[in-house]
């Protein structure tokens, strides 16, 4: 499989762990909410790194990795631009700001 190709199928799990949420939060499971939205953020996440040629490490939390290379790729900062739409929760973005005293939040 190439890496877009990967990227993909990432984005197509995640899609279906959305689907799935809609059914959890219907059933007030709240803490397997919790559960499978963190996994799809972690794969629209990894998909995006696939997406920009970058093997995604084996650990869960990529975000750190998304934000230095997007500030050293222009290719991440590209492919991210036209991914932000597969990648969103609720219609809204997920794009990470700095806060005044300095450190990362949403």
């Amino acid at each position: 499989m190439t890496f877009s190709e990967l990227a993909r199928s990432y984005l197509d799990k995640a899609g279906k762990r959305r689907r799935v949420l809609e059914v959890l939060l219907e059933q007030e499971a709240h803490s397997d909410v919790v559960r499978e939205a963190q996994k799809l953020v972690e794969l629209a996440l990894k998909a995006m790194l696939r997406a920009a040629g970058i093997d995604p490490p084996k650990w869960h939390d990529v975000g750190p990795i998304l934000l230095e290379q997007a500030s050293t790729s222009a290719p991440l900062n590209a492919q991210a631009s036209r991914s932000s739409p597969c990648v969103t929760a609720s219609g809204r973005s997920m794009k990470r700001t700095k806060n005044p005293e300095g450190s990362w939040g949403s």
